[in-house]
């Protein structure tokens, strides 16, 4: 059973992208929209001077620029760096195809368009999000961070590490040296070839 246990990190692994995305010193996130399917890593970097990443919800009835519920999304905490882009980043693994929508949660920082989209569908896009915000007086940051990892920039996103969930929609994992956040049972989606790739494995054993 180990053996096939490492078969199927090692084929998720494979096929698993990350990435990046940096929070500027310009009040935007690079790249602002992407495309992400499950098992990728979305990996944030910050930039001058102390910026965050929250997960938010499109059709919160609390409005734009407020967090997903506790749980269910994620969050970075603030990432204070005076000069030089942080030598810290936070690591969302993506549990599955879903439109979402992450902000920053510092000052007015989202209603000035400092929002990024993953996967966006329907009306569930970048432009109808940044629209909405625009009214925000001040964004609203979660009680603590969760639902990511905060890890040393340049250190693997992969390797044998715990996983843990981050709620509905999303789950954490871990790479070297990183601290691990969130909550409790591990969530996790396959990718249909990933598995059928194992069981052919499976039979051949």
């Amino acid at each position: 059973m180990r053996f096939l246990a490492t078969i199927l990190v090692a084929a998720v692994a494979a096929t698993a992208d990350t990435i990046k995305i940096t929070a500027q010193t310009s009040l935007k996130f690079s790249p602002d929209s992407v495309e992400a399917k499950a098992g990728d890593i979305l990996e944030f970097h910050f930039q001058p001077q102390n910026h965050s990443v929250a997960m938010g919800e499109f059709n919160s009835i609390n409005g734009p620029c407020v967090p997903a519920p506790v749980g269910s999304g994620f969050f970075s905490g603030y990432m204070p760096t005076s000069a030089d882009e942080s030598d810290k980043v936070f690591r969302v693994t993506i549990n599955n195809t879903d439109p979402i929508v992450f902000y920053c949660t510092q000052g007015q920082h989202c209603a000035k368009g400092m929002v990024g989209v993953v996967n966006p569908s329907g009306d569930k896009t970048l432009a109808g999000y940044v629209a909405k915000a625009g009214s925000v007086s001040k964004a609203v940051a979660p009680p603590a961070i969760e639902g990511g990892v905060i890890a040393d920039a340049g250190s693997s996103a992969g390797g044998a590490s715990s996983t843990t969930s981050a709620g509905s929609g999303q789950a954490t994992t871990t790479g070297t040296g990183s601290q691990k956040t969130g909550g409790a049972a591990p969530v996790r989606a396959y990718d249909a070839a990933v598995l059928g790739a194992v069981g052919l494995a499976v039979m051949m054993i």
